[in-house]
């Protein structure tokens, strides 16, 4: 008797769509999941709501790699990308940008410099 034929009718999982536990697997990630991430990683420090959760795991529906498929990276990626404020600062000046380091005020000549690439 195969694993199929051995289930009842309480035990299947209906997963919407003709899809069953009978025909087809789904693997769950939840929002325990998300705020476990939240909990034991280091480089995400933020408290999120159960909505906020959704958001995250939403957001890693949308955007993930059938190739590769669903990791706590991409729930660590998501979190990062939808709350975590990390402003971009190039390493190096960005032609015609208005790119200036953190408590950095930038004069004529600087700006000048800048703009047409003009190096002494």
């Amino acid at each position: 008797m195969t694993e199929i034929s051995k289930l009842t009718n309480t035990n299947l999982i209906n997963y919407g769509y003709g899809y069953n536990s009978t025909n087809s697997i789904a693997i769950i990630w939840s929002i325990d999941d998300v705020r476990h991430a939240t909990e034991n990683y280091e480089t995400v420090d933020v408290d999120l709501t159960d909505e906020e959760c959704m958001e995250v795991l939403d957001y890693c529906l949308d955007n993930h790699d059938a190739e590769y498929g669903m990791s706590w990276d991409s729930i660590l990626w998501a979190i990062e990308h939808l709350f975590i404020d990390k402003p971009y600062e190039p390493k190096f000046p960005v032609p015609n940008g208005s790119f200036s380091p953190p408590g950095h005020s930038e004069d004529e000549e600087e700006s000048q410099i800048r703009r047409e690439g003009i190096v002494e």
